[in-house]
């Protein structure tokens, strides 16, 4: 479920991680301080417009911003530590 306070917090950590104030990143957007104050603060909501353009400000993915999940790359690891271990055994092998 969204949760916007949620969504704000994580968004000002971005933005403190990254040494901006909020009325600079909120002039990068194209919003008004107000705007994005009451953002971070969780009491109004972002577009996805513009929650698109704070996870390409961030580097991040929107799953991240609106639900807090982190791509952890699980089944890929998996598939390359298999890899990995395959190319052991043929190395061996040799």
């Amino acid at each position: 479920m969204f949760d916007m306070e949620a969504c704000g917090d994580r968004i000002r950590s971005l933005r403190r991680e990254k040494a901006m104030t909020q009325e600079a990143l909120a002039e990068r957007l194209n919003v008004s301080a107000y705007h994005f104050r009451r953002i971070e603060n969780g009491k109004e909501g972002a577009s996805i417009d513009l929650l698109i353009d704070i996870a390409e400000v961030f580097g991040v993915s929107l799953d991240y911003l609106i639900l807090g999940r982190k791509n952890t790359g699980t089944a890929l690891k998996k598939d390359l530590l298999d890899l990995a271990g395959k190319l052991r055994c043929m190395v061996e092998e040799l």
